[in-house]
């Protein structure tokens, strides 16, 4: 009797862990998708070269590292279902980016671990919490965004991509701990602001359009804006 009860418990569980990750609604529509997958990926490369021309020296330690920042704001922006294809083809822009600054193969190979446990945390942990696209307009909703994306996420990516940074173990840790702790303040919170703002356009470009009036007309009209439980 205690094991099936223990057995249902757990099942009940997963199911709302899996209920809370992959129907977690996102700002955008199919299109939208599309366009801030295009994005996510395209900036996972742009982004990490242009912080290395801006750099006189690559090959040194980078103060702030984006690509997790970035790739973490894009996948809150989009389906849990294409998480995979944006984060494996993310990580090809990265070691492509790290390459051309001169950065050795086998700390780039160091850099993936660390990498895909820090974006996993934060995404998935984010999504969780929020059912949705974080918004940061409370002191419960900051400390929850702090909670995976400044603590947990960095703490932990840290450990694997370490010795990938400094001979020096702990002095490796603690530049990247603080790296992503400053990325993810500053560039993540930046996008999905950003991104709040484009699906209220993307809303408004569609309930103005003939077929966007058609097909919300028996809804009642076009609804520009969503409330997300923080």
């Amino acid at each position: 009797m205690s094991n099936g009860l223990c057995s249902t418990m757990v099942k009940a569980r997963i199911q709302n862990f899996s209920r809370r990750i992959f129907n977690g609604e996102p700002y955008f529509d199919s299109r939208w998708t599309l366009l801030v997958v295009c994005v996510t990926i395209a900036s996972s490369y742009l982004v990490p070269a242009l912080v290395g021309t801006l750099i006189s020296n690559p090959k040194t330690v980078w103060p702030l590292w984006p690509g997790c920042a970035i790739l973490v704001a894009g996948l809150l922006l989009i389906p849990a279902k294409v998480w995979p294809v944006v984060i494996s083809a993310s990580f090809v822009g990265f070691a492509i980016a790290d390459l051309r600054a001169g950065v050795p193969l086998n700390s780039i190979v160091r850099f993936i671990p660390g990498n895909t446990v820090e974006v996993l945390i934060s995404a998935v942990g984010l999504r969780y919490c929020f059912e949705g696209v974080p918004r940061l307009n409370s002191v419960r909703a900051l400390a929850k965004y702090s909670l995976f994306s400044l603590v947990l996420a960095p703490f932990a990516g840290a450990f694997l991509s370490a010795h990938g940074i400094a001979r020096d173990y702990w002095m490796g840790w603690k530049i990247v701990f603080l790296s992503e702790v400053l990325a993810f303040i500053t560039i993540t919170p930046a996008l999905l602001g950003w991104g709040e703002r484009g699906s209220c356009i993307g809303a408004t470009i569609a309930c103005s359009s003939p077929r966007g009036r058609n097909a919300h007309r028996g809804a009642g009209g076009c609804q520009l804006h969503r409330v997300h439980p923080s």
